[in-house]
């Protein structure tokens, strides 16, 4: 990629759990073929970002913990998180009803249009626990954090100490603007 003049490329990782992959994202990549291309990416010195998608149905603690420690291991460029929000006639969406992680009247709104259906809103517990790894995440970038400090907050379990959101996201984009290969550096001028 890097010889055939590729610049910056985007990576859709959403996830490091193989379940989740698997049978929730019908992704036939694993764990280890995505540290992989993250390591050659990182290797080539190419400019990449990585998505990823908190809320996911059956990812739990432990799979944002490895997810922390991968991208702080690897450090890429920048990493793009969202929230889940379903979406009718979609896979997912059904995944969600059989679990018991939506309602049928939630769809019927969003058919009406008069609703949204986010892993955000629907389940407080859940997003209390995955967002202060939304916080961690725009901060493994930030190239002068060493990743010994994400280890230890994983390690001792620190994450759910977290709060800074405002200052979190300034930090994000100052870095963000700084680097002209940023896909969000566009966004920050408009």
């Amino acid at each position: 990629l890097k010889r055939a003049g590729a610049y910056t490329i985007t990576m859709g990782v959403e996830s490091v759990n193989g379940h989740v992959l698997k049978n929730v994202l019908n992704r036939k990549s694993t764990y280890d073929q995505i540290k992989s291309s993250m390591e050659s990416l990182k290797k080539s010195k190419i400019y990449f970002s990585v998505d990823h998608i908190l809320g996911l149905p059956d990812e739990s603690e432990e799979d944002h913990k490895q997810a922390t420690l991968l991208y702080s291991d690897i450090k890429p460029s920048n990493i793009l998180t969202y929230w889940l929000v379903y979406y009718l006639k979609t896979d997912i969406i059904n995944y969600a009803l059989d679990r018991n992680l939506s309602y049928k009247k939630e769809i019927d709104l969003i058919q009406e249009g008069e609703g949204e259906i986010s892993y955000k809103h629907r389940n407080k517990e859940s997003y209390k626990t995955a967002y202060p790894y939304f916080l961690l995440f725009n901060l493994i970038p930030v190239k002068i954090i060493p990743k010994f400090i994400f280890r230890f907050i994983i390690n001792k379990n620190l994450a759910r100490f977290i709060k800074l959101p405002f200052f979190v996201i300034i930090i994000k984009q100052i870095f963000d603007s700084i680097d002209p290969r940023s896909s969000r550096n566009e966004q920050l001028k408009k």
